[in-house]
């Protein structure tokens, strides 16, 4: 073989290799969720699936993790992917658990993408905690007597400020809504056929069914993770409301009213009683216990849980914000970063090349 061929031979060789590893190329890729926001009650679990698609250039290796998890975990915040890397187009799903101790408020779950397909920007989805209930909350009226440790002021009352009023026939096959559209605040309610009225312990199936609007004064919060709205609600037996009173089906199990606010989904409410209701106006009481509400959207959330006509008040979560600001990575990577070795091999490529060509000047010197 020609000497100078042989020593070209490397340089060659060197050609063909840059040639083949460029084929793969480099591109961004970007995230996405099936869902941009989702709800949990602190201490429960939720899962939501993600993609990773390719934007741009050729596909090769990526990873994909939660930018901000080191701040979420300090809020008793985890989040884990099932599967963080391959090359996209690849889907996984994420799986967020929260602390029974997690405040209650909205946080930025921040996903970001590295490797040789790195993201285009970061894919937020928003977390919503809310408040655990009362274990009261579910199967029986609670005690009078209230069980938080702040209590409102002795001047505490709620004016009424608007009503609405059905008649209920629990015998009949029909539902009954009814709906309190207000300046203030829109509810409406869904009463279950064979819904009737336990009053002094006889089992009612005609009554007047109300929903009451409040405004309210002097009752404070019942502790920090909430701010007061000033607005509160009742359902009304017969013109009463009365916590001894409660909604049974007809075998006299607890049948609650499903209840619909047009509100911001971090308000919530908690119960009051030990009040006295005079047809104007709700005095006195103490907060007792805080409620489960479920947002269905921006501007609707749901309680499916209450079964006596008490009063209760809206109370707005205090928000808190988690997030981390992280800067997208970049959208072109010279070698490739989740291997080393191509990198490596790379520069004995070069090395090769240069001592080929200076190997092949001498001989022509020569």
């Amino acid at each position: 073989m020609n000497f100078r061929l042989f020593l070209l031979l490397p340089v060659l060789v060197a050609i063909v290799a840059s040639t083949s590893y460029a084929q793969y190329g480099y591109g961004t890729s970007s995230i996405s969720t099936n869902t941009s926001a989702i709800s949990v009650v602190a201490g429960q679990a939720a899962s939501v699936s993600y993609t990773v698609n390719l934007a741009s250039g050729s596909t090769w290796g990526t990873y994909i993790n939660v930018a901000n998890s080191k701040a979420l975990s300090g809020y008793g915040i985890n989040v884990s992917l099932s599967k963080s890397y391959a090359d996209p187009t690849y889907k996984g799903t994420l799986e967020i658990t929260t602390g029974s101790k997690t405040p209650a408020g909205t946080y930025n779950i921040t996903l970001n993408a590295t490797g040789d397909d790195p993201s285009q920007g970061t894919s937020t989805l928003k977390l919503t905690v809310m408040a655990a209930p009362s274990s009261h909350n579910s199967t029986t009226v609670p005690s009078v007597s209230p069980t938080t440790s702040t209590k409102p002021s002795s001047m505490a009352f709620m004016d009424v400020v608007g009503k609405g009023t059905t008649e209920v026939n629990a015998t009949s096959n029909a539902i009954t809504t009814l709906s309190l559209n207000n300046s203030l605040l829109r509810i409406k309610v869904v009463i279950n056929k064979g819904t009737y009225a336990e009053i002094n312990g006889t089992r009612v199936s005609n009554y007047n069914f109300s929903i009451v609007l409040f405004k309210s004064y002097n009752y404070g919060v019942p502790n920090a993770n909430y701010s007061q709205t000033g607005l509160g609600f009742a359902f009304a037996v017969n013109n009463k409301i009365n916590e001894t009173y409660t909604f049974v089906n007809s075998s006299g199990g607890k049948a609650p009213v499903t209840t619909y606010v047009y509100a911001p989904e971090n308000w919530t409410t908690w119960t009051v009683l030990g009040g006295q209701f005079n047809g104007t106006a709700y005095n006195g009481g103490s907060f007792v216990f805080a409620n489960k509400w479920i947002p269905l959207n921006s501007t609707y959330i749901e309680n499916t849980q209450f079964f006596a006509p008490v009063p209760w008040i809206f109370l707005a979560a205090t928000p808190v914000t988690a997030t981390t600001s992280i800067a997208p990575a970049s959208t072109t990577v010279p070698y490739k970063a989740s291997s080393s070795g191509y990198k490596y091999a790379a520069i004995a490529v070069i090395i090769i090349i240069v001592i080929a060509l200076i190997a092949y000047l001498a001989t022509r010197r020569k």
